[in-house]
């Protein structure tokens, strides 16, 4: 039983790292490496964490922000949000989110007592996840 609760916690670690990369590389990422377009969360509309952070720091921006949500981004649209999400700071305090829950994977990782293959399977696994660019 306590197996499973630690590999349910580490999933659930690993789950929202993965979540929130994908994010990151809706914005950051190169559709010809992601396959798919630049901002496709914000045309879609989605309430991302990176987008809360975004909105939350982008103080006068905040209406341009919003402007976009749904609609199609331009090239221009895609700098200028890029722009807008590191001069706040939000890109970075979304990577550190991410940081933490891959730490926090790691940490529980070595706490776990079971069989050598599937541990090492899940670093493996881990360390795919925490270098992603697709």
């Amino acid at each position: 039983d306590e197996l499973i609760s630690q590999l349910r916690k580490l999933g659930g670690l690993l789950g929202e790292a993965f979540q929130m990369r994908d994010d990151d590389l809706g914005i950051f990422g190169e559709p010809s490496q992601t396959g798919k377009p630049s901002g496709g969360d914000i045309t879609e509309g989605k309430r991302t964490i990176l987008l809360a952070l975004i909105r939350e720091k982008a103080g006068a921006r905040r209406d341009w922000l919003d402007s976009r949500l749904g609609t199609v981004l331009s090239d221009a649209d895609i700098s200028q949000l890029r722009t807008l999400a590191i001069s706040c700071g939000a890109r970075s305090e979304h990577e550190d989110m991410i940081l933490a829950r891959e730490d926090e994977a790691r940490l529980l990782l070595q706490t776990l007592d079971g069989n050598d293959d599937g541990i090492q399977t899940l670093a493996n696994l881990m360390h795919e996840l925490a270098g992603r660019t697709a």
